[in-house]
């Protein structure tokens, strides 16, 4: 029961984590969208970028060069591009003095840009709500499902609870003391030795049965929690971007067409969703096999407690 409970909790953990990271925290992709949303924020995200020395590497996603963008690939490439903003504004004031006032002006000019690698600020802070939405409905099943994981996770984490408590006896041995006339005599003393360890394991019955009921109905109501839409990549890099790579790079050595591409792109290929996504489903899989072993564990499950003479449970 321990090994079977331990796996399914491991697993949903991960599961979580995955999910976590994917939908209910903020991901840096949003830090850098939601950034740019006040000139507040943006005069925050200066001050701790500015120690970079203005060379905080930019690259816009240029993703407008497909016919129709996909919702996931809108909602990410946005917080990618609405960042670079941030970011290209660093470093045109470290260029032009490293004052507060120099980074508002950068800021204020890339704001109301409207050049061919992104939108003007303000169509971001309008449309991103928009955004945000229409990707968590490309992703719906997904998001659907991690919903529900906390309580099945809480019933797993309440059907045992274990203990391990150590116990100690104390033990009598003589030292020879010996004066500063070199006389010497034995003395007692006395020291607490480890002897042994107490391991409970305690089994609650009704969370057991709980989590492998919620369990299964997780499974049968969500066959199937894959992420179909993938990030649409540009296919090109325009000139304007390509000078705005290297001008944030400074690279000694010429970058190649392909080196552009592949940094234009690295909003999609280093995004979260083709981080975790796949972790998730796959963590998602691995239930699947494990609820079965938790169902039948549950029938013999029971309350055990034993010695070992080691600290560890073996």
């Amino acid at each position: 029961m321990k090994v079977s409970r331990q796996s399914i909790r491991k697993e949903f953990n991960k599961l979580s984590r995955k999910a976590k990271w994917l939908f209910f925290t903020t991901p840096i992709e949003i830090v850098l969208g939601a950034a740019v949303m006040t000139s507040g924020v943006g005069f925050v995200a200066y001050n701790q970028l500015a120690p970079q020395a203005g060379q905080i590497p930019l690259a816009y996603s240029q993703i407008d060069q497909n016919t129709q963008v996909l919702p996931l690939s809108r909602f990410y490439a946005a917080n990618n591009d609405a960042g670079m903003i941030i970011f290209e504004s660093n470093n045109a004031a470290f260029a032009a003095g490293n004052s507060d006032s120099d980074f508002a002006k950068a800021l204020s000019k890339n704001m109301m840009a409207a050049r061919d690698k992104h939108e003007p600020m303000g169509a971001y802070a309008e449309e991103m709500p928009g955004y945000a939405q229409e990707a968590l409905g490309s992703a719906d099943k997904a998001v659907e499902a991690t919903q529900e994981v906390p309580p099945i996770e809480s019933a797993f984490s309440n059907s045992w609870s274990s203990s391990h408590i150590d116990y100690y006896r104390t033990e009598y041995y003589e030292v020879e003391v010996c004066d500063s006339d070199n006389h010497c005599h034995q003395e007692e003393r006395s020291r607490q030795v480890y002897d042994h360890t107490q391991h409970s394991y305690t089994y609650y019955a009704q969370q057991g049965e709980l989590a492998s009921r919620l369990l299964n109905e997780f499974i049968r109501n969500h066959p199937d929690m894959t992420i179909s839409e993938t990030l649409q990549l540009a296919k090109q890099v325009s000139e304007e971007n390509k000078a705005v790579i290297e001008a944030s790079r400074h690279d000694e050595k010429p970058l190649t067409d392909d080196e552009f591409l592949a940094l234009t792109n690295t909003w999609a290929t280093g995004s979260n969703l083709l981080e975790y996504a796949p972790k998730m489903t796959a963590g998602f899989n691995n239930l699947s096999g494990l609820a079965p072993q938790w169902s039948n564990a549950t029938r013999t499950a029971h309350s055990e407690s034993y010695i070992t003479y080691s600290h560890f449970d073996s």
